[in-house]
């Protein structure tokens, strides 16, 4: 029994972090603007270009993000996630319990694309782009 509120608790938190997203590309087209189709819009309908949504992982600080090396930035899309740190106006949550269940959520998806052991060969790469890139200090 006790196991069945496990199971929800992760499904809720995965179709949490789906709905989340799905909000974020719904009016990503041009010619939308505040609900009513401008006078630009072509006689055809052009296709949307597809962005794609990457997941976010919510950090406090800026140890290891690296986020001015557009390396490492390029490394964590190819994952599938960007990191976006807390003084940023674009996050929701301000609170440590929300930020870490977002977070947990977000990292089980993560390792189900990408595999247990992400996090290490990520580093490895973020280690080779910093000695490319002259981040690194010896």
């Amino acid at each position: 029994m006790k196991y069945n509120f496990y199971y929800f608790l992760l499904f809720f938190i995965y179709c949490n972090n789906c709905l989340a997203q799905a909000k974020q590309s719904k009016y990503n087209d041009d010619f939308f603007e505040g609900g009513l189709v401008s006078n630009a819009t072509p006689a055809f309908p052009v296709p949307m270009s597809q962005k794609p949504v990457y997941m976010t992982l919510l950090k406090y600080n800026t140890k290891d993000v690296y986020a001015g090396n557009l390396c490492v930035l390029e490394q964590t899309r190819v994952m599938g996630f960007e990191y976006l740190v807390m003084c940023s106006p674009k996050v929701k949550f301000k609170d440590k319990i929300k930020t870490f269940f977002y977070n947990f959520g977000t990292n089980l998806t993560i390792t189900t694309r990408n595999g247990f052991g992400w996090k290490k060969r990520l580093r490895q790469k973020v280690e080779e782009c910093k000695k490319n890139s002259g981040d690194y200090v010896w």
